[in-house]
């Protein structure tokens, strides 16, 4: 399928074969938040470690998976006109 956007948790990273897989088929945003708001309601290893330990051990991987970072915050559609701008950039071949 092409033309999709795939979600993913943020534990995607912690699989190397997770890499390959999401790279063939397009381009992967890494949507950097503030973690002070993000939730940890029904996240079991959130609740276990915290965002914050969970981010930390991550945050390098999160760095390596991706073609571009958005800023975004609590505003979902500025932070898509965000995603898109800086998408439609990259195909453009900017960033």
């Amino acid at each position: 399928m092409s033309g999709a956007v795939i979600a993913t948790g943020g534990g995607a990273v912690t699989r190397e074969k997770n890499y390959a897989s999401l790279r063939q088929n397009g381009i992967i945003v890494r949507l950097c938040r503030d973690i002070s708001s993000l939730p940890d309601g029904g996240r079991p290893l959130s609740r276990k470690y915290g965002v914050s330990e969970l981010y930390a051990e991550r945050e390098a991987l999160y760095r390596r998976f991706a073609d571009i970072a958005v800023e975004i915050g609590p505003d979902a559609e500025g932070s898509a006109r965000k995603v898109l701008s800086a998408v439609s950039e990259k195909v453009r071949g900017g960033a």
